[in-house]
């Protein structure tokens, strides 16, 4: 196992999104998140819901494990051995390997709060003959990840105890403040699935560019 303490100290990267203009609801989510450590205050969530949620979050780790290694090694590939000249395919490569640091980061601090330990099992590596192919299983578990991270987040709304809500003041958006009563867990889920959407939307852009084939 590798200590999941490396990335306790990672600092918070929220690099520009590249291609896609964030909607409302992310733009709502992104806030909370930089609002501090109250995002990771403990919900009072039944012990059995906690249980099977530090579960499905290790689950996602493993996950996150292989982004944070494949996408700079894809990076490398593209660049420094197989060089192309499309640039914007190696700054979403990049972005899309910091915000899985990012990821990784915060799922480990949410495992922790829920009174587990996260849990990181070194496998083996993917090898670097086939970037179509490595691509195609980084997207694919794009989506198993952001369906990971859906199933999690109902299970902590189907486990959570009455009058835990914590009300939270949100940024000024126009003329109006917004006030959402959010459970802090199910916030920092729901900004997880959302970014895992727009991941996979990146990864499909690389493919286009590319002019690759989205099927083996």
């Amino acid at each position: 196992m590798v200590s999941w303490s490396l990335f306790r100290d990672q600092k918070e990267c929220l690099p520009d999104q590249i291609g896609f203009r964030p909607t409302l609801h992310q733009v709502y989510n992104r806030e909370l998140i930089e609002g501090g450590e109250h995002m990771f205050a403990v919900d009072r969530i039944t012990e059995d819901g906690k249980k099977a949620i530090v579960s499905l979050l290790n689950k996602s780790i493993e996950i996150e494990y292989a982004f944070i290694f494949n996408y700079p090694r894809l990076i490398d590939q593209l660049v420094n051995i197989e060089p192309i000249t499309q640039e914007r395919v190696a700054k979403k490569l990049e972005l899309l390997g910091k915000e899985s640091v990012q990821h990784a980061h915060w799922i480990m601090r949410l495992i922790e709060n829920l009174g587990g330990e996260p849990q990181l099992p070194v496998g083996v590596i993917d090898r670097m003959t086939d970037i179509p192919g490595l691509l195609l299983e980084q997207l694919e578990r794009e989506k198993l990840i952001q369906s990971l991270f859906q199933q999690t987040r109902l299970v902590a709304e189907q486990n959570q105890a009455k009058g835990i809500l914590t009300k939270m003041k949100t940024m000024e958006i126009g003329s109006r403040d917004m006030i959402k009563e959010r459970s802090s867990t199910i916030r920092v889920l729901e900004r997880l699935e959302i970014d895992e959407g727009r991941h996979i939307k990146l990864v499909q852009s690389i493919f286009s560019e590319l002019n690759l084939p989205m099927q083996q």
